[in-house]
């Protein structure tokens, strides 16, 4: 063997990225939040927004308590900020913690067509009584997604599926072949691709299990006056 004149390269075309976050939120802030959005789904406006998830997942109430006006019971101004400052600061955290490619080609409008920081965030929060479950899904078109766990000890696993093992082409060997299970605790906070299929089997216990679920996304940039 020619070893010692050997070039090799290592790259990666391929990857899943997901980062998990403990103690994001203090268990006792990720509380305190939790028993806010149980208020605010009690109010007139959540019920106004309830046919969100009407058709699907029954047994989860979905809603959107940092929208609400600041004198609607439930989230208060302090807390709804603190949250998205958390997405902001960790997705930043996420996204430069994927790992450069040279060897990755990209058309030049993908590359160029988006801003680069500009994060948009679409989020929603959760409540899911014993049995309740949340079916297999991604977020596809979006950057990533991430769930903040508020209320979630001993609720149930969020298991993560790469298109490998749902496809089943990939090898035993192989080393990413397989699924995650992720369970949370209260505070954590867990980020992933957007186009990763996930589901949350039945809540096996009477607690509630309470999270905000969301979206991230980059903004094109605009066009030049």
């Amino acid at each position: 063997m020619n070893k010692f004149l050997w070039k090799v390269t290592n790259t990666s075309l391929e990857y899943v990225p997901v980062t998990v976050i403990k103690n994001a939120l203090s268990k006792s802030k990720a509380n305190e939040i939790a028993e806010q959005v149980k208020v605010y789904s009690n109010t007139d406006h959540a019920k106004e927004y309830q046919k969100f998830a009407a058709d699907n997942n029954p047994g989860c109430w979905r809603g959107f308590p940092h929208e609400a006006p600041d004198e609607v019971p439930g989230l208060t101004r302090k807390n709804k900020d603190l949250i998205f400052d958390l997405i902001k600061e960790s997705g930043t955290l996420y996204k430069d913690s994927w790992p450069k490619s040279d060897h990755v080609f990209q058309t030049t409008y993908a590359k160029e067509a988006f801003q680069g920081q500009d994060f948009t965030i679409m989020a929603w929060f959760n409540i899911n009584d014993q049995h309740a479950s949340n079916m297999i899904h991604n977020h596809h078109g979006c950057l990533f997604s991430g769930v903040l766990y508020l209320q979630a000890k001993d609720t149930g696993p969020l298991h993560l599926y790469p298109e490998n093992y749902i496809r089943g082409d990939t090898h035993p060997m192989w080393p990413y072949k397989g699924i995650m299970k992720h369970y949370p605790d209260d505070g954590d906070l867990i980020l992933f691709p957007s186009n990763l299929a996930h589901d949350v089997p039945a809540n096996p216990i009477e607690k509630q299990r309470i999270n905000m679920a969301f979206n991230v996304t980059v903004l094109p940039k605009q066009p030049q006056q």
